[in-house]
């Protein structure tokens, strides 16, 4: 049955925490809750799962290893003569941890063809396709691993530019570039690894 669409469909999701000592605010990783909007019961409930999949992995001690053994780029360059802009991992966790608000998540076919989910840095909104919903709830390992990293992925560019509300401080345009390829970007870098650690902890015997 589907929610009201005049009434926004309110499901906090309580903030998973691990026992990790954190390295931003405070003692422990602090994962966002997240406010659907005008969900159906079936995607209230997906979102729910997925968040709680995505949480138990950011604040997760594996999580933070593999991200703060190496530097990632925060935006690329369409140049390749400019100096790309780099962040290390150490950092990003810090920023991670600190700065990922709460924010509002819902379900909308996308314009284009080949856009899976938006975010709106200054309405603190994602928005991802109807299809991911509906692979999530298939079973289907790989199209779970779809929304997983769909959602990691979105969830950094919910993070501003310092000291403005609009401007996202985690870009992925250009990806394509040979000088900037999308796994070393935060965003792409960030939903590929949790996507693997979810997978991970699918199959422990995987390699």
């Amino acid at each position: 049955m589907m929610s009201s669409p005049l009434i926004s469909t309110l499901l906090l999701m309580q903030a998973t925490t691990s026992n990790n000592p954190g390295i931003g605010s405070g003692d422990v990783f602090q994962c966002p809750q997240v406010e659907t909007l005008s969900l159906s019961d079936l995607d209230q409930e997906t979102a729910r799962e997925v968040h709680e999949a995505v949480c138990d992995i950011m604040t997760s001690p594996g999580f933070k290893a593999r991200l703060t053994e190496k530097s990632w780029k925060t935006g690329c360059r369409r140049l390749p003569l400019l100096q790309q802009w780099s962040i290390t991992g150490d950092e990003l966790y810090r920023i991670l941890d600190r700065d990922m608000a709460a924010f509002s998540l819902k379900s909308e076919p996308s314009r284009r063809s080949s856009t899976v989910a938006t975010t709106s840095v200054y309405d603190l909104r994602i928005t991802i396709r109807p299809e991911r919903f509906e692979g999530w709830r298939t079973g289907d390992m790989a199209r779970k691993a779809n929304m997983v990293n769909t959602l990691a992925h979105e969830m950094t560019h919910l993070i501003p530019v310092e000291d403005t509300n609009n401007l996202f401080r985690f870009t992925d345009s250009y990806n394509w570039l040979p000088w900037c390829s999308k796994g070393s970007l935060v965003s792409y870098g960030v939903g590929n690894l949790v996507e693997e650690i979810w997978l991970e902890q699918q199959d422990p015997y995987r390699n």
